[in-house]
This record gives C-alpha cells, sequence and structure tokens, in this order.
C-alpha cells in the first residue's frame, strides 16, 4: 500500500515545484553582509544643523540587492557596461537605510570589477558593492559569480546625520519565496508518507508480534 502511494506523493511534490516556479526566472536577487572598516560622522560648524553620531567601527551592515539577469545592458563599446538595478536594501546598525537612495545600476568594467550601486551625486550621496571578478564579459554577471564573493562597501551620505562609511562585505544566497514554499510542502509531505509508513508498520508488529 505504501509503494502505491510514494509515487502520487512524488507527483505531488512535482506539481507544488511546478506551480511555485517564480514566472520571471530572469530576476537575480542576493544578500550581503559585512562590518564597517571606517565610519566618519558629518559634522557641521552651524549649530543649528543636527550633527551625526550614529556610525562606528565594527557595526554591522546588510542588505538584498535585485537585477534582472536578461537584461541586455548599455555598452559604451570600450570599458564599461551598465545594466539596471531594480532593488537595494540596507541596513547599517539596525537601521534601515533602504529609502535613502535610488537603486541605480550594476556595472562591469574590463578591468574585471563589477559596481552595484545605489544613488548618486544628485541624490546627496550614494552606496555601493565593489566586486573583482578577474576577468570582463559584455554580460551582466549570474548569481554563480557573485555568490560568496568578498565586496568592498562605501556610503556616502552628505546631508545631516549622515556620514561617510566603508567595510568589507560578503555576497550570499537566499531563497526565493517560492522555493521557501517548495522546500516546506516537500518537508510535509515527506512527514506524511513516513509517518504513515510508521503507522504500517507498527500494525504489522501487532498483527504478527
Amino acid at each position: 500500500m505504501i509503494r502505491a502511494r510514494l509515487p502520487a506523493l512524488s507527483f505531488a511534490l512535482l506539481l507544488v515545484t511546478t506551480a511555485l516556479t517564480p514566472a520571471d526566472a530572469a530576476i537575480v536577487t542576493l544578500p550581503f553582509a559585512g562590518r564597517l572598516t571606517s565610519a566618519v560622522n558629518n559634522v557641521f560648524d552651524d549649530p543649528d544643523i543636527p550633527q551625526g553620531n550614529f556610525f562606528a567601527v565594527g557595526q554591522a551592515f546588510s542588505g538584498t540587492f535585485s537585477y534582472d539577469d536578461a537584461d541586455p545592458g548599455d555598452f559604451d563599446g570600450s570599458i564599461f557596461i551598465s545594466y539596471a538595478l531594480t532593488r537595494f536594501d540596507l541596513v547599517i546598525g539596525g537601521e534601515d537605510f533602504s529609502d535613502r537612495f535610488i537603486p541605480r545600476l550594476v556595472g562591469r568594467s574590463t578591468d574585471g570589477t563589477v559596481d552595484i550601486v545605489s544613488g548618486g551625486a544628485d541624490q546627496g550621496g550614494g552606496a555601493r558593492l565593489s566586486v573583482d571578478l578577474g576577468s570582463f564579459a559584455p554580460a551582466n554577471p549570474s548569481a554563480g559569480q557573485l555568490i560568496g564573493r568578498t565586496a568592498s562597501f562605501t556610503y556616502d551620505d552628505f546631508y545631516p546625520l549622515g556620514g561617510q562609511l566603508a567595510g568589507v562585505a560578503t555576497i550570499g544566497s537566499v531563497p526565493e519565496p517560492a522555493t521557501w514554499a517548495m522546500m516546506i510542502g516537500g518537508f510535509a509531505l515527506t512527514g506524511a508518507a513516513m509517518r504513515r509508513r510508521r503507522s504500517v508498520a507498527a500494525k504489522v508488529s501487532v498483527r504478527f508480534g
């Protein structure tokens, strides 16, 4: 009876996997985390301007960025190609700075550097992750090329209560919500099969014990 049910369970798991596959599989979403190695709070001569003292060396920071892996990009034909950055979330010292700057671009230079950039001069600063891939290609970096890499981190906010920060981060992977749901569904189905198997085994032992 158990052998007859297992293919049905496998088929059900396949249906869950298919139904929860992201519709746009080209979107790459990766987290990063690290600590500040340098922190300078903005200080102004005018006592009426709020003085910053929040940032400190050793503070933890983390975040998430997203880009479209299928984006053809904008190649200048020589040394740089840029792609649209769709998301850049940032938490420093437990405070959320995600809304401070607008996600800007993923840039690749012919020297092998990849820059993930949020903000810009017109926004009064920005945040940046820089990774050295060691080689250049006129294409968006894949998740596999970035996962596990060490990145330099900079944050420049020239407004009151801002600061100039630097740090080192590691880029990692995190399951998408659909992947989490698939894993949870698979665990539930596997658990049900194991409970059923134990139940049948118990009945057999009672019958012939």
